[in-house]
């Protein structure tokens, strides 16, 4: 058995091509059908990928119930649950990203009417790919790891932090979504 060294531990990483790092990744955002989603601009939602500054990839998790038939309770699990996707975008300067999820939550629910419109016209499907160190373009390079986030929606559309003393900070927006579930794609 080897021991507990550095080159024990370089020679296990190394075999698996070394860490990961999280910098290399995209994010595309694809409509359902792009003629559905009145008011919102699907061409900039393309855009959205190289402004998306920072996001997570999902959350799965089992919940149980306890079962005791002789003996202690075992927890036994019945169904998956998916959290919420957390992503943070890059703002231009004339806020056009604000304005797309603005416009995106108006088609969800009318601010005026109240009225919700049919899941299929606003639900989209989201695919976070990760890329290794040595990948150069998210083009023509695969990914090392991929998920698409079935039947998503933005749920929240954050604030955005104003304030005198940011100078030339970069402005963000938080924006999270919900999905029904999502999937590996390699």
């Amino acid at each position: 058995m080897p021991g507990f060294n550095v080159d024990s531990l370089k020679a296990v990483v190394a075999g698996y091509g070394g860490f990961a790092v999280g910098s290399k990744y995209d994010v595309m955002i694809i409509p359902r059908d792009p003629s559905t989603l009145t008011g919102v601009i699907t061409s900039m939602l393309q855009d959205l990928r190289f402004l998306c500054e920072s996001t997570s990839l999902p959350v799965r998790s089992l919940a149980t119930v306890d079962s005791q038939i002789h003996g202690p309770p075992t927890k036994m699990p019945y169904q998956s649950t998916y959290t919420e996707a957390a992503f943070s975008f890059y703002l231009t300067e004339f806020m056009a990203q604000k304005k797309l999820f603005d416009a995106w939550l108006d088609m969800i629910i009318n601010p005026r009417t109240g009225n919700v419109s049919f899941f299929d016209q606003y639900s989209c499907t989201i695919e976070i790919r990760k890329f290794s160190r040595r990948a150069e373009s998210p083009n023509t390079d695969s990914p090392d790891y991929s998920v698409k986030l079935i039947d998503a929606f933005p749920s929240i559309v954050g604030e955005v932090q104003l304030s005198h003393s940011a100078g030339n900070e970069i402005l963000k927006l938080p924006v999270t979504f919900m999905y029904r579930r999502w999937e590996t794609l390699n």
